[in-house]
């Protein structure tokens, strides 16, 4: 964490250099398409002219953002990037002001827009204030330029904001962000790529500035951290903050749980009605994992994510009594809901706020901020003795719960979640934690398939899939969403296989949905072989999906995020058509990698069918830079194993 140094009226003419040093303010900027533009933007898609934005703080609770940009799109794909502006308001967000101009390549204005241009609409539901305002503005040849100003004025100020001046694929002329605060507020600064800004005290405010210019276009190292934490980025916090009419403090991770901890007070109360449903749920159970697995089957049953997002209701939730009477709620409703639910089974539990989505930013230890999107629970479980006849001892120690989700398995978060710092809300304060990550056994895909080829190359299968974790949660959202005659759809999706019918579905193993949940199938498919002459060529792969390809990186400096654990294993019985034998088998398959290991082996069996067995397991899904070649040839070689074939040929 570092704050820019604070100059003196001394040296305010160094400043002013400095400042001018930053992208200028180009007001007289006519933004047309030079050919050193052009050689610039080097095949990208748009470059961004000019960024500018400004966060003028009033108070604790008061502020104000005035953003400029100026983008130019070369081609239809950097049409959106140029001409879509998208922003979001309501709430303790005042959109003051949107205008658009549109120039031509010689830099003439030839469009504008602002006033009511465009849609304004709910960004969610009728259950949220926040709205989504749009506007378009694209010009009938390119190259083409758009200038967006607009200026939003905060009510409530929850946190300063992240300032990511260089948007992934685009290069970027200038940039620059300006921050005008009184003079006794604390500033507190963390940046990646941008270096220390300059600050200068007038008349008792300090304005401070960060910029770039001349940037050129960066991608995001793949299979690695997103964009925006590969990228230049500047977060900004204080000390204080005010939002609806609950002040709080923000020089400290504990400070903040403590703040949001509080929001939650009182708000756990439980009707008479709910208070006997829990007894009567839990009654029976010997442990209290058994007495939360059952609740948290209960809170899935009968209530429903609705996002809920009123005043403070962004961050301060509904009191557990309006969940149980409407039976819906949003993360933070739910998650408190289920807290009260245990607390009334004697069970404690703490919430767990995090940034949710394929990837979450990282936090900073020693820079406490809002980056959270999400909560989870944390069920404080204390040991139990293995009970007698288990094949295996009972966990202990926590579990993990997601609130909002009807299909995630007890103790299971999953990919939105799983594997990335939070803060954990207790009695007191706040506190980092991580959140679990999965072994491989706990996204498990165990197929098993008996394939009856027929002299064509066709066949029929019957195949069952017992699925846990990721799979099970990823399965029954699938088909939950889908009717009978779209199951086919789903199927070659999951499995690749373009010609499959399904003559048979059989959904009735996951009707309770234990943790792990079994689907069958009787399919047809089209092409299960291929037909050379009076051979058969036969996939010995047919139900897997496809590894992924990682592409080649030269000078790779970002780590290796490859998604979760996981293991599956696929046993197929290949059926031969009347008259044929196995005529050419490869060798066994057997690699080993930092990344995880894989098995293919194929023989003959004694009565003459072709049994296949594979087994990939993701072991280590993050892994350090240095090791990104050896994950790529690890799973290109079992690209080429899932690509062998039999060959079977006819005796007659």
């Amino acid at each position: 964490m570092t704050a820019p140094p604070r100059l003196t009226f001394a040296a305010w003419c160094l400043a002013a250099a400095l400042f001018a040093a930053l992208p200028a303010r180009a007001q007289d900027a006519a933004f047309a398409v030079t050919p050193e533009t052009a050689a610039f933007a080097d095949g990208a898609p748009a470059v961004v002219r000019l960024y500018e934005t400004e966060y003028d703080v009033a108070s604790p609770g008061r502020a104000t953002t005035r953003v400029r940009l100026v983008t130019t799109a070369f081609g239809p794909a950097g049409r959106e990037a140029a001409g879509a502006l998208r922003l979001v308001h309501g709430g303790f967000r005042d959109l003051r002001r949107v205008e658009g101009t549109l120039r031509d390549a010689d830099g003439r204005v030839v469009g504008t827009a602002g006033g009511r241009d465009g849609e304004d609409r709910a960004l969610t539901s009728l259950y949220e204030d926040l709205r989504l305002r749009s506007v378009e503005l694209y010009g009938d040849r390119y190259p083409f330029t758009v200038e967006w100003a607009y200026e939003i004025e905060h009510r409530g100020v929850l946190g300063w904001p992240t300032w990511r001046p260089q948007p992934e694929g685009r290069p970027v002329e200038s940039a620059a962000f300006w921050l005008e605060v009184p003079s006794e507020a604390l500033v507190r600064t963390w940046t990646r790529d941008l270096g220390e800004g300059v600050r200068v005290r007038s008349g008792g405010r300090d304005r401070y500035a960060w910029g770039l210019a001349d940037r050129p276009a960066a991608e995001a190292e793949p299979f690695g951290p997103p964009w925006w934490d590969q990228l230049p980025e500047l977060r900004l916090g204080t000390d204080r903050f005010e939002i609806g009419d609950a002040p709080g403090r923000l020089d400290s991770w504990d400070a903040f749980g403590a703040w949001y901890g509080g929001l939650s007070q009182d708000r756990q109360a439980l009707p008479e009605a709910a208070r006997a449903a829990v007894h009567q749920i839990i009654e029976g159970a010997a442990t209290d994992r058994e007495k939360a697995r059952r609740l948290y089957r209960h809170l899935q049953q009968t209530t429903r994510y609705v996002s809920v997002q009123l005043g403070l209701g962004g961050w301060q939730p509904f009191d557990a009594a309006y969940v149980f009477e409407r039976r819906y709620g949003d993360c933070k409703a739910l998650t408190n809901y289920m807290q009260a639910l245990l607390a009334e089974a004697g069970i404690a539990s703490d919430p767990v706020l995090v940034e949710a989505g394929e990837h979450g930013s990282a936090l900073a230890e020693d820079f406490p901020d809002n980056a959270f999107n999400h909560v989870v629970l944390r069920v404080a479980l204390p040991d139990e003795a293995e009970l007698p006849m288990r094949t295996a001892p009972i966990r202990t120690g926590a579990a993990w719960l997601e609130c909002t989700s009807p299909y995630a398995a007890f103790d299971h978060l999953g990919a939105f979640t799983e594997g990335r710092p939070a803060l954990r809300v207790t009695d007191t304060g706040g506190e980092l934690v991580q959140t679990p990550v999965s072994a491989p056994d706990a996204n498990r895909t165990l197929r098993t398939a008996t394939v009856r080829l027929d002299e064509r190359g066709g066949a029929e299968a019957d195949v069952a899939w017992a699925l846990r974790g990721e799979p099970r949660a990823d399965a029954l959202a699938a088909f939950d969403r889908t009717t009978s005659a779209e199951h086919a759809g789903v199927l070659r999706e999951v499995t690749g296989l373009p010609s499959l019918d399904v003559l048979d579905f059989d959904l009735s193993g996951a009707a309770e949905r234990p943790d792990e949940i079994t689907i069958g199938a009787r399919l047809r498919i089209a092409h299960a072989a291929r037909r050379a002459g009076g051979r058969l060529l036969v996939s010995l792969v047919p139900f897997a999906g496809a590894a992924p390809a990682l592409p080649r990186v030269d000078a790779r400096t970002q780590p290796v995020w490859l998604g979760s654990a996981s293991a599956e294993r696929d046993t197929v019985r290949f059926v031969l058509p009347e008259g044929y034998a196995v005529h050419r088998l490869p060798e066994p398959v057997q690699i080993v990698s930092p990344a995880g290991r894989y098995r293919l082996e194929a023989e003959t069996a004694d009565d003459g069918a072709l049994v296949v067995v594979r087994e990939l397991v993701v072991e280590t899904p993050r892994l350090p830079a240095e090791a990104y070649d050896e994950a790529r040839t690890f799973f290109a070689a079992v690209a080429r194993a899932d690509a062998e074939q039999a060959v079977l040929r006819t005796e007659r």
